[in-house]
């Protein structure tokens, strides 16, 4: 089971029945900051955020690094993940550059899908209402202006976009990937039960 980076079903940690004192237990227990609560039914959710994530998003999710570094079963395969790909999980300089460059990397990604759809669907609107409602030459000029400069807007958006989603694919991903396997390790112990005996914020 993998705690997501924005929303942990806190219910599904323990079966006894819901108490708002014990959630928040479990959820400092996995180094998460309590943003909000809500219910979804008969089901109760916390929003929480990883205290030490960074800033632009938490692109791993898990428990807070300390937690992972401290887990014997997480250093063991840190150790082979740093045999095997050169990434250090267990330096926390380290581990979180790369998390802090690879969220900045995926936001950019993403960040202009919004701004290309908006500019893409202002350019087709222009241009129809352009064409089937703009009878004379002077209102239909600049109207197809507008929808040219729309629609290249969007083009130029979507290319950026592509291009930053292959920048994170070819230098960052492969690091995410190495540290999100010893994350699940952590992840599994603490499902399990396992706490360290002294916990370091």
């Amino acid at each position: 089971m993998h705690v997501p980076a924005e929303d942990m079903r806190v219910a599904a940690l323990f079966n006894a029945s819901f108490d708002h004192e014990r959630a928040g237990q479990i959820a400092d227990s996995w180094g998460f900051e309590v943003l909000g609560t809500k219910k979804i039914g008969s089901r109760h959710y916390w929003n929480v955020r990883r205290t030490d994530a960074p800033p632009a998003a938490d692109i791993i999710g898990g428990p807070r690094r300390d937690l992972v570094r401290a887990n014997p079963k997480a250093q063991e395969e840190a150790r082979k993940v740093l045999q095997e790909t050169g990434v250090d999980v267990l330096d926390a300089d380290e581990c979180y550059r790369i998390e802090e460059q690879a969220s900045k990397w995926q936001a950019a990604a993403v960040s202009g899908a919004w701004n290309t759809s908006w500019l893409a669907a202002i350019g087709l609107f222009l241009a129809y209402w352009g064409i089937f409602f703009s009878a004379t030459l002077p209102v239909s000029i600049p109207l197809f202006v507008l929808a040219a400069a729309s629609l290249y807007g969007a083009t130029r958006s979507f290319i950026r976009r592509t291009r930053n989603k292959r920048e994170f694919t070819n230098k960052h991903l492969a690091n995410v990937e190495a540290i999100r396997r010893v994350v699940r390790v952590a992840e599994d112990e603490l499902l399990a039960g396992w706490r360290p005996s002294r916990l370091t914020k």
